[in-house]
């Protein structure tokens, strides 16, 4: 009966009501907000931690919360909708025994939250299209979870290889199970590209839970009255503190993302063990203060620690467990208090104790529980109350011999305990068949009756398995294990899990018994070399290479690591570089320098490939170190992208293909008359058509061709040449083999060095042919698609286009990067994006909204400094411009301060580059903001940097801004050289203008005016900027033409332009300029006056015969020639005319949670009424005023 069995002492929930009601506040402020929260549970082994967790009724907190909700907001509630609210409740553990098994604790908590989505038909329905939307990503998730593929209705099939075959090793098969669609790791039998694909694939699996549990809460608004089920996962991590490193990353960005919906985290840990040891810090207590130092989740954190019972609590569970009154129980209470410090883990074990020892029973004559003096007990129970494990292991010795000797097995394969593992390890003990028929019953008989005791629990639905009820009782059994038969334990049990893996069909069980086998192998390596030999010692070698490519799979890189050092530290030091372990030795080394670069750990990396580099015996295999070599080159601190061409020029010659560093113009020549002969009718476009590309080494070389391509175009000048020369050796073997995405790279940036030599018409033709190549191949883990699209549109399609046809693209790129997991293009372009932005006048407050985002994702992807700056200095660049900084041309404020940045954040070449992306927008701030002093230091720094550089927008903004600068300050200071400096950036947009560019002519106009200022100047750049809807440059060029006026001493027309100029300045988001004016000018910008009144003089200037524009005039329509100094500007322009700012809605998606839309004022859309104003301009009168502000007073 319950009230004589100890294991039912904590039946009944006691106590931690503080404890309690902090959890329920954290939901409640979770569920209210539809927000995410991190809160972890800390105490002592045993405390009771995850029973806390468990006490709590989710789902019934779920329902009074909507309840409440409604009624604050006066919702009616109804039958219908009163209870609809559901809360997943799913669990996930951690343990020390699966510390070689990837994510253990986070697979089984999304399989337990997709099993539970699909258990109503609502949930079905959800499954069923989510499957349908993100069809690609659904099978890569199952990858990752098997246990989805029966929920998502997915037929598994695997390869015959992927099976046991009679006559083969678990070594020989174990790394074919491979996905029949795709997975996230990186494809580990790939010869080049590992390290690469490596880094994309945990990119894209955090990405894809992102997209799952999104879709399980419905990305609702938790405050919509009309949704009638709220849904919320309330998910626990327990025992946090065995988790992997890849599990803490994957954690960090779930909290730090928007879910869609409340998602509460609870992680729970052992204080003790997280605690410093010996002068380190436990991964753990990294990872919550990562979590604290970042802003946008320190709010989100929340601790509560748990610990042990009082005297008090403790005297109300045993009294009531016993039926006695609490007098009579303290005495007794005390001593156990005494002895467990309350741990009600501990607690029950040291009961248990008691009574085997005779000092606590339970009589059947007077029904009631007895003990003796608590004095005696006291005195008897030497044990203390820090010996947890040594009270629970006192207790477990009273067990019989055939117990004992299952829970010390037991013990030694983790929480989890596999039934047929275990029965088959006591069936091989036995000699006959019937004694082990009798060993397989008595092994769950014995499982069975120590689930009745509490040592035991059967998960709900497993027929399979058992747990340990908690990792205190395994530890206790296994301190029974002599120390010198553990490592034989281990050996044998190895042994045994790698033959079952042999014979098992299921991909989950085979993955589960691999990891288990070469765990328990590399706990016996002193035995195995003593008793095996060198023969088993190679083949756990093996073993650790093939666990760590099934790691790599799994995206799980530093479990990787640790099975490729534990192999490597296996090897023979004196012989592993040319005995017969060559080739096993290489591949490790290979892994491991891929593993560590994926990590980030260059400095390691670069140990391994120099190790590598000094022992391999061949330039063949030297290749794959080499091909790592060059991402730590390029992506490193230093950024240094010569080295990586050296690097490109090595691993090419390894495949007989040796270019020379600085090619000939002849032998550029000579290439490409042998490619023309090669293309199909000798049109490069007919690549198009070609097959797909299919033979490894090829693809291979086309890849390090593509690569040496895109790095000579990064660096420009004289790599220029080589760049060419390697994009039509690319395209040789196109014409050969077939394309691929890596073709279409080289394309795009052979259309670059087209770009480079002023051929602007055969480049943005050659970047068509790269855009429809693209169209040929769908986006794929490892591929450069993202890429691509963002150099052709940062680079070449705006050469003919106007930038605002750029910005979908650049999201799509973006996009597109996210799901193959090439983050550092998706956020290359998400920078583009925020650059064209900028030039091209948008609203900042809804860029500043959006730069926020990118620049928490490259924080949290861990991109480079250099790219994780870009963002911080637009974004500080904005705030500046909003007035929401004390600063005006000095990037510091809430964003970052560009002095501490410099020096903290960004290293070798990338501060370089850092710099120059300042100096940038500071001159840009300094122009708008009138800073004579700034706008000369700006435009010294900017000219120690090459002058050319592949994204356009970059370069307008920065050639347009030098050359505002540089005519401001000629006009102040007469100094040629700035007058110089203007006229480099007018010959700029001046070619770019001649070549037909719809973005240089407008800002052409602006210099033009800058340089020689005039109304008629000022006037027709107002109203070219004014058609092609450059809202920031329209009002520049107002607040120019007002200085100018006033310099002229007439301020009824600088009146005019400058409250034109605070108005646009407004329109723009700039409200800190906006204000500057007000503050330096208020006197000509009169509040009383209706905004917008127009000087007489200008109306007297209009002729009478002059007719209203037709402001929907073609795009197409030829820019008209307008009045330069001969000797500035000579000849006609070649380019096209804007389109004309008729009145439109722009709406460009963000992302799936952010839509912004911006209205673009039609520039007569002021204009006066007919009878106030009936003049109207001649459209082809030059000096046509574009916005008519007012009537006259």
């Amino acid at each position: 009966m319950a009230e004589h069995d100890l294991s039912k002492i904590y039946q009944t929930f006691h106590g931690r009501e503080a404890a309690r009601n902090d959890l329920r506040r954290q939901f409640q402020m979770c569920f209210k907000d539809g927000s995410t929260r991190y809160v972890s549970i800390s105490g002592k082994s045993g405390v009771g931690k995850s029973r806390l967790v468990q006490s709590m009724e989710w789902e019934k907190l779920a329902q009074e919360q909507e309840q409440q909700q409604r009624q604050e907001q006066q919702v009616p509630s109804d039958d219908s909708n009163n209870s609809d609210s559901r809360c997943y409740f799913v669990c996930g553990k951690f343990e020390l025994s699966q510390l070689t098994q990837p994510f253990s604790g986070m697979t089984a908590a999304l399989t337990s939250l997709c099993e539970q989505w699909g258990s109503t038909l609502e949930g079905q329905k959800e499954i069923a299209d989510f499957r349908r939307r993100e069809s690609r990503d659904v099978y890569a998730l199952c990858t990752f979870l098997p246990g989805l593929y029966s929920i998502f209705g997915i037929v598994r099939t695997l390869t015959a290889s992927s099976r046991g075959r009679t006559g083969s090793t678990s070594t020989d098969n174990l790394m074919h199970l491979t996905s029949d669609r795709e997975s996230f790791g990186a494809d580990t039998d790939h010869s080049v590209g590992t390290a690469e694909l490596a880094k994309h694939s945990f990119q894209r699996l955090r990405t894809v839970i992102y997209k799952l549990i999104r879709a399980v809460v419905g990305s609702q608004q938790q405050d919509d009255p009309s949704v009638s089920c709220k849904k919320s996962i309330v998910m626990l991590l327990d025992d946090i503190h065995w988790a992997d490193q890849s599990s803490l990353n994957l954690i960090k960005f779930l909290v730090q993302e928007d879910l869609g919906g409340p998602v509460l985290f609870v992680a729970t840990f052992r204080s003790e063990d997280v605690n410093h040891k010996n002068g380190t810090q436990h991964p753990v207590a990294c990872h919550m203060n990562e979590l604290r130092k970042c802003s946008a989740t320190a709010e989100r954190l929340h601790t509560i620690p748990v610990p042990g019972f009082s005297i008090s609590e403790l005297n109300t569970i045993i009294s009531s467990f016993m039926k006695k009154s609490k007098q009579e129980t303290l005495p007794l209470v005390k001593v156990v208090h005494q002895k467990t410090a309350g741990n009600p883990l501990t607690v029950q074990r040291f009961l248990y104790l008691l009574e085997h020892r005779g000092y606590l029973s339970y009589s059947s004559m007077t029904c009631s529980w007895e003990w003796k003096d608590a004095n005696e007990i006291r005195k008897a129970m030497s044990i203390e109350s820090h010996e947890v494990v040594e009270v629970i292991a006192s207790s477990m010795r009273f067990l019989g011999r055939g117990t004992v000797d299952v829970l010390k097995i037991a013990s030694c394969l983790g929480s989890q305990v596999p039934l047929n593992v275990l029965q088959q390890y006591f069936a091989t003990e036995q000699l006959t068949e019937e004694s082990k028929a009798f060993a397989l019953n008595q092994v769950e008989a014995i499982l069975e009756q120590q689930v009745e005791k509490g040592v035991f629990c059967r998960p709900a639905g497993s027929n399979f398995f058992y747990s340990w009820a908690h990792d205190g009782l395994q530890r206790a059994a296994f301190s029974l294990i002599e120390d010198y038969r553990r490592e034989e334990l281990h050996f044998r049990l190895g042994k045994l899990l790698l033959a079952m893996s042999e014979h098992e069909e299921s991909e989950a069980r085979v993955e589960f018994l691999v990891y288990l086998a070469t765990d328990q192998l590399n706990r016996a390596t002193d035995f195995l070399l003593h008793e095996e030999g060198e023969q088993m010692k190679l083949q756990l070698i093996q073993l650790n290479l093939q666990a760590a490519k099934l790691s790599i799979s799994k995206s799980a890189f530093y479990r990787a690591v640790d099975f490729l050092e534990t192999g490597i530290a296996l090897l023979d030091k004196e012989t592993m570089w040319w005995s017969q372990t060559y080739h096993l030795c290489l591949q490790l080394h290979n892994y491991l320098a891929e593993m560590e670069y994926t990590l980030g750990n260059h400095e390691k990396a670069t140990e391994v490939i120099t190790e590598i580099l000094g022992n391999a015996q061949c330039q063949g295999d030297e290749y794959r170190a080499r091909a790592v070599l060059l991402e730590v080159a390029i992506n490193g601190k230093d950024r240094n992208l010569v080295r990586g061409v050296e690097i490109c020029l090595a691993i090419l010659k390894s495949y007989s293909v040796e270019l020379p560093l600085k090619p000939s113009k002849l032998r550029i020549a000579t290439e490409r008359y042998r490619l023309k002969k090669l293309l199909p009718n000798g049109r490069l476009e007919n690549l198009i058509h070609m097959p797909v590309m299919t033979e490894p080494e090829v693809v291979d070389l086309a890849i390090f061709l593509s690569k040496l391509t895109n790095l000579c175009g990064l660096i420009g000048d004289e790599y220029v040449p080589l760049g060419k020369l390697a994009a039509l050796k690319t395209f040789h073997l196109a014409c050969t083999y077939g394309i691929n995405s890596y073709i279409a790279l080289s394309i795009a940036q052979y259309a670059i060095s087209y770009r480079h030599s002023g051929k602007f018409d055969k480049a943005f033709s050659t970047a068509s042919i790269a855009a429809e190549m693209l169209n040929r191949f769908s986006p794929q883990p490892g591929d450069v698609r993202a890429k691509v699209l963002m150099i052709i549109h940062s680079a070449l399609m705006s050469l003919k286009k106007p930038l605002q046809d750029s910005l979908e693209p650049f999201l799509e790129s973006y996009r597109i990067g996210i799901r193959t997991g090439d983050v550092d293009a998706a956020l290359t372009a998400a920078m583009g994006y925020g650059y064209n932005y900028i030039l091209v006048g948008y609203p900042l407050a809804a860029l500043a909204d959006d730069i926020k985002g990118y620049a928490l994702e490259s924080r949290q992807f861990g991109l480079s400094a250099s790219l994780q700056a870009q963002f911080v200095i637009i974004l500080q660049t904005v705030l500046n411009l909003q007035g929401k900084s004390d600063c005006t041309t000095y990037l510091k404020g809430d964003a970052m301060d560009q002095e501490k940045f410099l020096q903290n954040a960004v290293e070798g070449k990338g501060q370089s580059m850092t710099c120059r992306d300042i100096c940038i927008f500071r001159l840009m701030l300094a122009c708008i903001f009138r800073s004579p002093k700034v706008q000369i230091e700006m435009l010294d720094n900017l000219a120690t940097f090459p002058s050319f550089n592949p994204a356009l927008a970059r370069m307008h903004l920065w050639q347009v801004f030098a050359g505002i600068a540089a005519f401001q300050l000629y006009h102040r200071t007469k100094e040629n050289k700035y007058s110089s400096i203007g006229s480099k950036s007018v010959d700029y947009f001046k070619e770019a203008t001649s070549h037909g560019s719809l973005n240089a002519y407008p800002l052409l106009l602006v210099l033009v005016a800058s340089k020689s200022p005039s109304k008629e100047s000022f006037d027709e750049a107002i109203k070219v900027c004014s058609r092609s809807g450059l809202v920031n440059f329209q009002a520049v060029m107002n607040e120019s033409a007002a200085l100018y006026f006033i310099e002229q001493k007439d301020e009824e027309m600088a009146s005019y332009y400058l409250k034109k100029a605070v108005g646009l300045y407004q329109d723009w988001g700039a409200v800190g300029k906006a204000k500057d004016l007000v503050g330096h000018w208020g006197e000509l910008i009169d509040e009383r006056q209706k905004i917008g009144v127009v000087p007489r003089r200008m109306l007297q200037q209009q002729p009478s015969s002059s007719r209203h524009r037709n402001h929907t005039t073609s795009a197409t329509s030829s820019i008209k020639k307008v009045e330069f100094d001969a000797q500035e500007l000579s000849g006609s322009f070649k380019g096209q005319q804007p389109l004309s700012t008729t009145e439109r809605t722009n709406t460009i998606s963000l992302s799936d949670s952010s839509v912004f839309s911006r209205k673009i004022l039609e520039e007569d859309e002021l204009l006066l009424d007919h009878e106030q104003f009936t003049s109207h301009w001649d459209s082809g009168e030059t000096h046509e005023i574009t916005e008519v502000i007012g009537p006259v007073s």
